[in-house]
């Protein structure tokens, strides 16, 4: 009997020892609402068994044996709202929980719970935050963006940069400001983005066109904007930044100011100046490239768990010199300054902007409000732009006030949005997207207009998912529609519109005959367009792998189409083409990331396949009442992309950190077998950083070497032209590009409490050089030593 008893007894502990060995896991990450970053040292309490614990680093949770069908647990997190959850554990389960900032006491807390696995998503992302942001206060948005591999910009001087994302730029990025599709002319290789990077919190690079949420264009990359988060506490803060530069003798201030409410109410203003002088070259000043910006943003609005809004307005207003030695009056002046080492115009120092010169303002304001229904969140936002582009032409007499081209840009856009996140391991959003857009080229200009008046419309649905197989894998799946339309009315010379054999293939374009030599049309394109991508991610502790692949649709841009006549500040007969079809871009692309603690590794590497690729190549020579002009046509041909972007950075101790950047890319027009014009060449940085810290001071020194190859891969576009002065034919080389070059940058800041203290010398040894995608290398050398100190005060 008592045997039976004992045996009875130990088959029931064995029993619960096996079910208890049984019993599922129960793990979290505890997260902000609106960051979606990781809460440290937050506490969660499991009422079923009276434990407690904490958070990592990483807002990772953990409890083990489990031994029940439903658990309550509790968050609490300084700061935050606290609130209890009912949670049904009937098999491992792990739970994201988004916590809602909060001022007041922690027992009137609510607690956000989904309960999914939500990581970023499977697109090729870098960020650049705020520390690095205010490094760059005298800089543009294509400098700060440098500072990510695979990143160069296509320059036209030093005041107009352009980003290039893996070799691609212009009307093949999307730029967002803060939500907000940049509209501003992108088309042109000398239009800058009309951004002050000074206005935004942190960066995102986002290569490829992963994000089909904002557009399917954007076969290069999308690179977005992110406004301050505000915090729902009553406090005023602010910073102010004033920088000089020895190299063009400038300066520039930046200040900003929030103010911010427990209520959930904020305010934010930011204004910056900038002037700048005339920069020079290790051996002469390069004339008439003075400068001088203003900027002017202003953010307001109310948020809660359940709805808010947001009003948002920047102005931006830039006037710009072109090189004056850029400014040639035919092809002779072109032959001149390609075989000479220094420009043919050179003058003392001035802050005086001459001709030629840019003067671009930009208007851009929103509205968005959002409301969450039972955790899901559905928004609306609606934004308006106006752009307005001078270029100025060295004109004599009483034109000499009138610009050469003046065009208005304005687009109106609106789109709702949808979130919606299921009690498993899926979340789906959707979207639809409309666009209205007019531009406007002034007549007054006394000149044939280059881009001409046309009206645009699209429409876009999208739809995106992201499937969570498990705790460190996750599928991203997008679809995406979009419907184009442009509207055009043009003037064509008689001779051009036969020449191009237009008038049989486009003859239903033709209106009337106009003013003797013109012919007036109306061109109109429609295009429905299917884009779509997918891609998948894979964490392993510090290891992560992604591999994606997307078919995109790009509608071609009004340059593309209509550009007609000479570009001033290009110094060349630009012609689209009626016959320019739609890009299609198939990519693949893999990541690999690992991050430990003492080395952090990267890699990413990709293959693009673009059918009826646009660029723009030299063909002839034309002449005008101005003299003879270099004539570039836009073209279309199947092309390949490959490439590949390494970082890598060894915490040697403490106090030391070594970094290398790695970047190389190769294009192909594979119908005409040459390679792809302006493709940025091989390139390389090694920095080494020194950081000491006592207190609260803070001190970094170090250094910077960049090496940039010559491109040795490019299009062979030379030709001979006659020149009636040396009476003889000479080759007009504007293919080859300049030799590599090597400088070395320094740097050092220190922290002191409130105030930063900064010291950059860039290009320390004075190198002579010219960079192959600086659009200026033919007329003079790139900037020489600059020496910039800034100082930031935050209060």
């Amino acid at each position: 009997m008592n045997y039976c008893l004992c045996g009875l007894l130990l088959g029931l502990g064995v029993s619960a020892l096996g079910q208890t060995s049984k019993c599922p896991k129960c793990t979290g990450s505890v997260l902000d609402l609106n960051t979606k970053e990781p809460i440290e040292s937050a506490t969660v309490y499991l009422a079923n068994k009276n434990k407690f614990t904490t958070t990592n680093r990483e807002g990772e949770f953990f409890f083990e044996n489990v031994c029940s069908d439903t658990i309550f647990l509790t968050f609490s997190s300084l700061g935050y709202r606290r609130k209890n959850v009912t949670v049904p554990l009937k098999e491992d389960r792990s739970t994201l929980y988004y916590l809602e900032e909060e001022v007041e006491s922690l027992e009137d807390v609510q607690v956000v719970e989904n309960t999914y696995k939500e990581s970023k998503k499977s697109v090729i992302e870098k960020t650049i935050h705020s520390d690095i942001i205010d490094k760059f206060t005298t800089k543009n948005l294509g400098d700060v963006l440098k500072n990510v591999s695979g990143v160069s910009s296509l320059n036209t001087g030093n005041e107009i940069v352009k980003p290039i994302i893996n070799g691609l730029h212009s009307s093949r990025i999307i730029i967002m400001n803060n939500d907000v599709k940049l509209q501003d002319q992108e088309w042109g290789i000398e239009h800058a983005p009309s951004i002050d990077v000074n206005a935004h919190e942190s960066i995102s690079v986002i290569k490829g066109a992963g994000v089909l949420e904002y557009g399917s264009d954007a076969i290069g990359g999308v690179v977005v904007l992110n406004p301050f988060h505000f915090e729902k506490k009553d406090t005023l803060f602010g910073k102010v930044i004033t920088a000089g530069h020895s190299n063009g003798q400038g300066f520039s201030v930046n200040s900003d100011i929030y103010k911010t409410w427990s209520k959930g109410w904020y305010v934010k203003g930011q204004g910056r100046y900038k002037l700048s002088g005339d920069y020079s070259s290790p051996n002469y000043f390069l004339t008439n490239t003075s400068a001088n910006s203003k900027s002017f943003s202003f953010t307001s609005g109310f948020k809660s768990y359940d709805l808010g809004f947001d009003l948002y307005y920047n102005f931006i207003d830039n006037e710009i010199g072109i090189l004056r030695a850029s400014h040639i009056g035919n092809i002779s002046d072109l032959v001149n300054a390609i075989n000479s080492n220094t420009p043919n115009f050179v003058d003392e120092f001035d802050y005086d902007i001459g001709f030629p010169r840019q003067k671009v303002s930009h208007h851009l304001a929103k509205i968005k409000v959002y409301k969450r229904i039972n955790d899901h969140l559905l928004n609306f936002q609606y934004s308006f732009q106006r752009n307005n582009r001078l270029e100025f032409d060295n004109r004599l007499g009483e034109r000499k006030e009138i610009p050469a081209i003046d065009l208005e840009l304005d687009t109106h856009n609106a789109k709702l949005h949808f979130e919606y996140v299921d009690s498993g391991m899926i979340t789906f959003d959707a979207g639809v997207s409309g666009m209205y857009q007019k531009n406007y080229p002034n007549p007054d200009t006394g000149i044939r207009r280059f881009i001409p008046d046309y009206q645009k419309w699209e429409l876009g649905v999208h739809g995106i998912t992201k499937v969570n197989f498990n705790n460190s894998t996750f599928l991203d799946m997008s679809a995406r529609y979009d419907y184009h339309k442009i509207d055009a009315q043009k003037y064509y010379l008689k001779s051009r519109w036969s020449g191009l054999g237009y008038e049989n293939d486009f003859s239903h374009f033709f209106i009337k005959n106009s003013r003797g030599s013109q012919i007036f049309t109306n061109p109109v394109f429609e295009a429905n367009l299917f884009s779509y991508y997918i891609g998948l991610n894979h964490q392993h502790n510090k290891n992560n792998w992604t591999i994606n692949y997307s078919r995109t649709n790009r509608f071609p841009n009004a340059a593309e189409l209509f550009s007609d006549g000479l570009h001033h500040s290009a110094a060349r007969i630009e012609l689209g083409s009626l016959r320019i079809q739609n890009e299609t871009s198939s990519r693949v692309a893999a990541s690999y990331t690992y991050a430990g603690d003492k080395i952090k590794t990267s890699l990413d590497v990709f293959y693009a396949k673009i059918d009826n690729f646009i660029f723009i190549e030299p063909k002839t020579i034309e002449y005008t009442l101005r003299g003879a002009f270099p004539v570039w046509e836009y073209r279309q041909n199947d092309a390949t992309l490959i490439g590949s972007d390494f970082t890598f950075t060894y915490t040697i101790d403490t106090k030391w950190e070594y970094e290398n950047k790695i970047s190389f890319i190769k294009g192909d027009n594979i119908e005409l077998n040459q390679p792809l014009i302006d493709m940025p060449p091989f390139a390389a940085k090694n920095s080494i950083r020194y950081q000491f810290k006592k207190g609260n001071s803070n001190f970094n020194i170090g250094a910077e070497s960049e090496f940039v190859a010559r491109q040795n891969r490019f299009p062979n576009n030379n030709f001979e032209q006659f020149i009636p002065v040396a009476d003889e034919y000479l080759l007009v080389d504007i293919s080859t590009p300049p030799q590599s070059y090597h400088i070395v940058n320094i740097f050092a800041d220190v922290q002191l409490k409130k105030i930063n203290l900064q010291v950059n010398v860039n290009n320390l040894f004075n190198v002579k050089y010219r960079n192959y995608l600086n659009r200026l290398r033919y007329f003079a050398d790139d900037l020489g030593r600059n020496i910039i100190i800034q100082i930031k005060y935050n209060f």
